[in-house]
């Protein structure tokens, strides 16, 4: 029975510094490519990225494809500004509103950093 079966074996990769905050809160360095796979497994609903950085077009455009909602929060709040701050207020009070939100749930804070 068992002789000459193969046996696929998938491997998923999660983003670089991958956590789970809570029940459907995770965090997570900016994901790339490789890490689509784990990603579908979390049936994300959202995605929040910190930093005003674009996330790699292959990803953003699976986020499109599996209709899961991206915020570039960081872009977002971004001025041309040399006292702006990467983490101002704003950024922090949009961010946690949206994390606090179970309507987002499941949902993915990331940056570039990952911290």
């Amino acid at each position: 029975r068992g002789i000459g079966r193969r046996v696929m074996v998938v491997t998923v990769h999660p983003p670089a510094l991958f956590g789970i905050v809570e029940e459907g809160v995770y965090r997570s360095q900016a994901p790339v490519e490789e890490n689509l796979p784990f990603l579908a497994g979390l049936k994300l609903r959202t995605v929040i990225f910190l930093s005003p950085e674009v996330l790699i077009r292959g990803v953003v455009d699976w986020m499109h494809e599996s209709n899961i909602q991206m915020y570039n929060l960081g872009l977002q709040f971004w001025k041309p500004d040399p006292t702006w701050t990467p983490l101002c207020d704003d950024l922090v009070k949009t961010s946690l509103e949206m994390v606090l939100d179970v309507r987002n749930h499941p949902v993915l804070l990331c940056c570039a950093s990952g911290v």
